[in-house]
Parts: C-alpha cells; structure tokens; sequence
C-alpha cells in the first residue's frame, strides 16, 4: 500500500489518467501545487490522493533519477480538463 491516502473515495472518482507504476516524463517545466516538474525527467506514477481541504486530486510521481517525489494537482471544480494532461506529461 502507498504511504499517502489511497481510500475508497481516491481510487473510484479520481479521473483515471495515469497508471501505477507506469513511466512517464514532464513534457514542460511547471509549477504544480508546491511542487516543481523539470522537462523530460523520468517519473514512475504512484498513485492518487483526494486533498478534501484543498478540494483536489493529486497525483503522486516519483523521480527516476533521484526518488524525489512530485505530484500534480488537479482541481475537482475544473482546472486542468484531465484530457489534457498530454499538454503536461507524456508515456515512456
């Protein structure tokens, strides 16, 4: 099980984008919540997490090359249209 939230509620309405374990890269550098995506750094996908404070979803990637770990926010009112997300990142 990940070490963040992985409840019912996570895993069932967070749009599905991306899967575990997969590898993808930044296609930009960005600014996402507090973290910061550098272009082309490879990231494996770790799993989603729903922010009930900040009204969120955030999807959780680990770096290949450092372990760091970096996530993106995706507001549930609209943010990011979670088809978009190739403008963001892009398979391995």
């Amino acid at each position: 099980m990940p070490w963040f939230c992985a409840c019912y509620r996570c895993l069932m309405s967070a749009p599905k984008i991306f899967e575990i374990g997969k590898h993808y890269s930044a296609k930009k550098s960005f600014m996402s919540g507090p973290h910061h995506f550098v272009a082309a750094d490879p990231l494996a996908f770790e799993g989603t997490h729903y922010s009930h404070y900040d009204g969120c979803y955030v999807y959780y990637f680990r770096s290949l090359k450092d372990g760091r770990i970096t996530s993106w926010w995706l507001n549930d009112g609209y943010s990011y249209p979670s088809e978009d997300w190739r403008e963001f990142f892009e398979p391995l």
